[in-house]
């Protein structure tokens, strides 16, 4: 019984420790220095002074505004400014249905100009799904600023092309400025904002990857080599992709519940000879079948857990096409896994079995040696291995689920197909059920009384109970009696409690199925005779 308790709680500790590291993910440390092309450093306050006010500063003043759209997509556009002013996302509502996902607030989403300042821009053609504008600088440059919506994914391509130069603009650098506020209603108060760079080495063959937590006070500066730069939420993103890895960033200030960035890219030859920077912009779901689709994986990296839980999530998907409903398929999904684990929970239920038959004869051996458990070990060690018996057997059924629900915590965690869809009570699967609110905020739980983990919580412990059954605790050992009683369900339920109520079901279901091999599994005898 100790072995298994202290596994136990090994297991819930575990929990804790992965459910903090990727689901609720902390700030990391930034460089403090960035370099530019020559390999100098470049002052924090060379960046954050001279441009990032500016960039903070850049409301949504009034101008006309143009508007080019795709399949996916809708760009309003400043005439003036030249920035992506407001995103709307087509293919997803917010307010449950009531209105168009859009984003774009307090501060254009993308705005880039050569040199030191923004530039005032003119259309020049406007289709369905482009736009182009002239601009100059102040020393008589001439520039061509171009969108080009994707006509398959929600990807914008970005073109900036210096049409004539002068001697007082040799050696442009592009300023391209991201900004990020939270517009999904939907998500609740886990909707946390998040930066994340994939970053060229100084060796340039390995990648590295950073990802930043807001919200910060002061510049953050990330040294040169910027391939992917990620400003997102949980279920949606806004990722650049420069031609010219390069840049350097620069991750300014949060200001009023918003993150932003700046970037700056040199302008290159190009093959006709004029010198132009390009760059893809994809913006949409953070989902990793939305991002591969479009090519932007390797924004948001994925570990071994994550890659087990999409494959997971593939099959789950499939199940939800045929019940058009995920909470049913939540059901169908996690009957599935326990069927296919159901060899290997029989066998650990079995061992239990075994175990509750074999305590007298251990108790016989024990008692024989005075109490002694040292000189006992041996003779029970080879009890163990005559009828076949793990002490740890009855720990198999919950160590194979426990990586299955750690994939699909990491595979759910940023699943866009999960927002907003209801099941019975449940409002959002993606969020805890929210059955409704308390008057004040209560420690730890806060404010909001979600069911499903308590009936998560009952299951289990008539779980336990059930495999309990039988088995004498040792009286000399309270710590062992209450884990085998309702501390280990209350803990869980705790655990359970701010976790997407998709996950709670399927935990939920889990339990459910275990009652039920764990009824099959006593039908069967232990072939231990009794006790002399």
């Amino acid at each position: 019984m100790e072995k298994r308790v202290l596994i136990a709680t090994l297991i819930s500790a575990v929990f804790l420790a992965f459910y903090a590291q990727f689901v609720t993910r902390g700030i990391r440390p930034a460089p403090k220095t960035a370099e530019n092309s020559s390999g100098s450093v470049v002052s924090s306050a060379t960046i954050s002074e001279q441009i990032a006010e500016t960039v903070l500063s850049q409301q949504l003043k009034q101008e006309d505004v143009i508007s080019v759209e795709s399949h996916d997509l809708v760009l309003t556009i400043g005439t003036s400014s030249g920035a992506i002013k407001q995103a709307g996302l087509k293919k997803f509502r917010n307010n449950h249905g009531l209105d168009p996902l859009s984003f774009g607030q307090d501060a254009p989403l993308l705005q880039l100009w050569p040199g030191d300042r923004p530039l005032t821009w003119k259309i020049k053609n406007h289709s369905e799904s482009q736009v182009v504008l002239d601009g100059s600088d102040a020393s008589g440059a001439q520039y061509e600023l171009s969108y080009t919506l994707d006509a398959n994914n929600p990807l914008v391509n970005i073109a900036l092309e210096e049409q004539s130069s002068s001697a007082a603009a040799a050696s442009p650098v592009v300023t391209v400025s991201s900004a990020w506020m939270k517009g999904d209603q939907l998500s609740d108060r886990s909707n946390h904002l998040e930066i994340a760079i994939q970053q060229r080495a100084a060796n340039g063959e390995k990648q590295k990857h950073l990802r930043f937590a807001a919200a910060h006070n002061k510049s953050r500066n990330v040294p040169r080599g910027t391939l992917l730069l990620a400003l997102a939420e949980r279920h949606f993103c806004h990722v650049a992709r420069f031609e010219d890895p390069g840049g350097s960033t620069t991750i300014l200030p949060s200001k009023n519940g918003f993150i932003a960035t700046v970037t700056q890219v040199e302008l290159k030859h190009g093959t006709a000879g004029a010198r132009r920077m390009t760059a893809t912009v994809y913006l949409g779901p953070r989902d990793y079948f939305y991002l591969k689709k479009a090519g932007f994986e390797g924004a948001f990296p994925t570990g071994m857990f994550a890659q087990i839980g999409l494959i997971l999530l593939i099959f789950l998907n499939w199940i939800a096409g045929l019940t058009h409903n995920y909470g049913i398929a939540i059901i169908l999904f996690s009957v599935c896994v326990t069927c296919a684990m159901a060899p290997f929970t029989l066998m650990g239920f079995r061992s239990m079995r075994k175990m509750q038959a074999l305590k007298p004869h251990m108790d016989r051996i024990t008692s024989k040696h005075g109490g002694d458990q040292q000189k006992a070990s041996p003779e029970i060690i080879a009890l163990f291995k005559q009828h076949r018996v793990s002490p740890l057997g009855g720990c198999l059924p919950v160590l194979l689920q426990m990586p299955i629900f750690f994939a699909l915590i990491q595979a759910i965690s940023h699943y866009v197909e999960f927002r907003g869809k209801s099941f019975l009570w449940i409002q959002d699967l993606s969020l805890p059920d929210h059955l409704f609110h308390f008057p004040l905020v209560l420690p730890i739980i806060g404010s909001d009384f979600n069911l499903l983990p308590i009936l998560t919580a009952l299951a289990m412990f008539v779980q336990t109970k059930l495999s309990q059954a039988g088995m004498s605790t040792s009286q000399t050992d309270p710590s062992a009696k209450m884990m085998s009683g309702p501390m280990m369900p209350i803990l869980f339920g705790f655990m359970f409690y701010q976790v997407p109520s998709g996950l709670v079901l399927y935990w939920m279901t889990n339990s459910l199925m275990s009652i039920l091999w764990m009824r099959v599994a006593k039908s069967g005898t232990t072939d231990i005779p009794a006790a002399a």
